[in-house]
This record gives structure tokens, C-alpha cells and sequence, in this order.
């Protein structure tokens, strides 16, 4: 079993599925926690092959002791951080400060054990000392490099006075200046490490962020060059596109589609004699009140200037005339007031079906044709091939 696989398992174990924004947190203080594990194997290895070779000052007693109390301390970190609701940076602290204090105090004992070998617990301890200063902050390193440095001279002292172990001055000061050196050494190393690191985590979440923000203005320009400013309907373009999607399913056969285009009456005497403040008005009224109307698949587009198109995918010509003159009748009563200012606006329309193997263009201008008839009748009105006739 890989070890992301065990954390895994005992994460479902303890709490059923895991989610949330803690769970990284957590399942990376897990792993360290069982890698710091498995690292303190190796200065008990050393310990037993030592006792193998009848280095037995203390005994094995005090050995296995001092192994059940660091696996101990490992699995209560362990099951402490897998029952935490909420992995915080405090909590985190914490955390790390209880397993340091067990660490020195595991490293103290070991010290004794091994008598006058006890400067094979500075090799240990520096192993201990790449891990903190790799992943830990610059103050966890001085103060376990401190902690070390204390907790030897105690055992030192202690070993010699009540124990009587030989204590070579000469050997024990360059044991403990090469680990000072060294310690120091990968503090500022890790430190230095670090620091890159946040560096290039900071770059690429500024990256990302600037990533983010280009695929937004990227999004709004797409939008801005496919919708319609005064309107907020479709533009020319879109409508287009759209169309030629609808063409596409007629002439798979699997829908039929009618399309129509409408004309505002009189709007130019409408800006000639209100302004074009009073026609922009007019064109957002209608283009809402359309939008209104209008089922979820249906297209509809400001064509241009005062014109419309709007396309009913999944209805018949038969059909398409009866729902354009609702249309008409709706934009007929539309009530357009601003001020002292009150207009009444219709419309025009053309209507044409969209037939396999047929184009957008040669269709809307089919449409057109239709409108152009439409305003030769009196206007206010929906013109269409001969089934639509006599529409009004």
C-alpha cells in the first residue's frame, strides 16, 4: 500500500468522505508526520545492531521503551491531525511544536543510551534537521538547532555524573561544532530554499490571476463583438452564426424553422421628430418587449439600424404567423412615454421559411421581399408566402 493510499483509507476511515478546503492541508501534515515516522527507524536500527554487538550499557529495555514512546508520539499526532475538523496555520503550529518537543525529548534519551557513542545522535538529529529546514519556517530550525545543542550538553553532563560515562572533551566539541556549522549551514540553505519557492508560487499565482483576468476581458470583448450595445440583444454577427446553425439542422431534416424580419414604422420621422434620444428608446422598448416573447431557443437579432430578426426553430410557417401576430399586436399596444413624450410604435414583417439546401442570405432576403410588401399594404402588418396571406 503506497503511502498516499493509506492516508486516504485512514482519512475515509475516520471521517466517511472527506471534502472541503482543509483536505490538502491536512493530507500533506499527515504524510509529513508519517515520513518524520519512518525517519526515526533509522537511529534504532543502529541501536540494535549496536545491542547485537553486546554494546549494552543500559540494556535493551530502555531501548524498546524509548521506540514504543516515539511511535507513540507519532500515532497520536497522527490520529490528532486526522480528527481535526479545521486544519488551520494555528493548528498547524501547534502541531509541529508538540512533535518537536517529543523529538528532543526522544533525542535526549537516545544520547544517554548510546554512552559514549552518543555522538551518533548528532548524525540523526541532522536528519531531522534537512527535514525541519526544508519544510519548516526559519525559527522552527534555530530552535531546534538550540534545543539540540541544550538537550546534548544536559546528557553529557548528566551521563558523566551519574553514570559515569567517559566523556572525551576534544571529541564532543567537534561533534557538537561540526552539527553547529552544518545545521546552520542547511538552516540558511532551507531558508534560502524556501524564499525561492514562495517566489515562484507567488509568480504563478500572479500568473494565474493576470491569466484569469486576460480569459474575463477576453470573454467580455467576445461578448461586446457579438451582442448588440444599445439593445443588448444579438448583433448582425451572432445572428448570422446562429442562423447558419439552424440552416444546418434543417437540412439534416430534424427541425423545420421559419425566420422573420420586422421593420419599425415611421422611425425616422420618430428621431426626426423626437430626436434620437426618443428613437433609442424606442429600439431598447421593442427589443425587450420581443425578448419578452420570445421561447428559449428562439433567435433574435437587431439586424440593423430599426430592423429585427428573429428565428423559430421547430415551427412551421403555418404556426410562425400566428405567433408573428402576437408580436405585432404586443409592439401595436406597447406604451413608449418619457416625459411629455408619447409614442406609438408597429411594425412591418416578412415572413419565409427555411427549406433543406436553401442559405441564410437567399432566405432573408426572401424575408425582405415579404416586408417590402408588408409597408406597401399600409405597414402594421405580417406578410408571408401564399399560406400566410391575408395576415394582419
Amino acid at each position: 500500500m503506497s503511502l498516499n493510499r493509506f492516508i486516504h483509507w485512514s482519512e475515509q476511515f475516520a471521517n466517511g468522505n472527506v471534502t472541503g478546503v482543509f483536505v490538502a492541508r491536512r493530507r500533506q501534515a499527515l504524510k509529513s508526520t508519517l515520513m518524520a515516522l519512518a525517519g526515526y527507524h533509522a537511529p534504532y536500527f543502529i541501536a540494535a545492531i549496536s545491542l547485537c554487538m553486546g554494546f549494552q550499557p543500559f540494556g535493551t529495555k530502555p531501548f524498546f521503551y524509548l521506540y514504543f514512546y516515539t511511535v507513540l508520539t507519532n500515532l497520536f499526532a497522527y490520529v490528532l491531525i486526522l480528527r481535526a475538523g479545521q486544519i488551520t496555520h494555528r493548528f498547524l503550529y501547534w502541531q509541529t511544536v508538540f512533535q518537536l518537543v517529543a523529538w528532543l525529548i526522544m533525542f535526549a534519551f537516545y544520547a544517554l543510551l548510546m554512552a559514549e557513542n552518543r555522538s551518533v545522535a548528532l548524525i540523526f538529529a541532522m536528519m531531522t534537521f534537512v527535514f525541519v529546514a526544508l519544510i519548516g519556517s526559519l525559527r522552527e530550525g534555530l530552535t531546534l538547532c538550540i534545543g539540540v545543542v541544550l538537550s546534548y550538553l544536559f546528557v553529557v553532563n548528566v551521563g558523566e555524573r551519574f553514570f559515569g560515562q567517559p566523556v572525551n572533551v576534544v571529541s564532543e566539541t567537534v561533534s557538537l561544532g561540526a552539527f553547529l556549522m552544518v545545521s546552520l549551514y542547511l538552516t540558511m540553505m532551507g531558508r534560502s530554499m524556501r524564499l525561492s519557492r514562495d517566489k515562484a508560487r507567488d509568480t504563478k499565482l500572479h500568473l494565474q490571476k493576470a491569466q484569469n483576468e486576460l480569459n474575463v476581458a477576453m470573454s467580455q470583448l467576445e461578448r461586446k463583438a457579438r451582442t448588440d450595445e444599445l439593445t443588448g440583444l444579438d448583433n448582425r454577427r451572432q445572428g448570422r452564426e446562429t442562423l447558419e446553425s439552424i440552416q444546418e439542422k434543417v437540412d439534416n431534416g430534424s427541425i423545420k424553422a421559419t425566420l422573420m424580419l420586422l421593420d419599425i414604422d415611421h422611425f425616422k420621422q420618430i428621431n426626426d421628430q423626437h430626436g434620437h434620444d426618443i428613437g433609442d428608446l424606442v429600439l431598447k422598448k421593442v427589443a425587450d418587449e420581443l425578448s419578452k416573447l420570445k421561447r428559449d431557443n428562439d433567435m433574435l437579432a437587431r439586424w440593423g439600424g430599426e430592423e429585427f430578426l428573429i428565428a423559430w426553430p421547430q415551427l412551421s410557417l403555418e404556426s410562425s404567423i400566428r405567433v408573428a401576430e402576437r408580436l405585432r399586436v404586443a409592439i401595436d399596444e406597447l406604451p413608449i412615454q418619457t416625459g411629455a413624450v408619447s409614442v406609438r410604435v408597429s411594425f412591418s414583417a416578412g415572413l419565409a421559411e427555411m427549406v433543406p439546401g436553401s442559405d441564410p442570405d437567399s432566405i432573408i432576403k426572401q424575408a425582405d421581399e415579404y416586408l417590402y410588401q408588408a409597408k406597401q399594404s399600409g405597414r402594421n402588418r405580417v406578410c408571408g408566402p401564399p399560406v400566410a396571406q391575408g395576415s394582419k
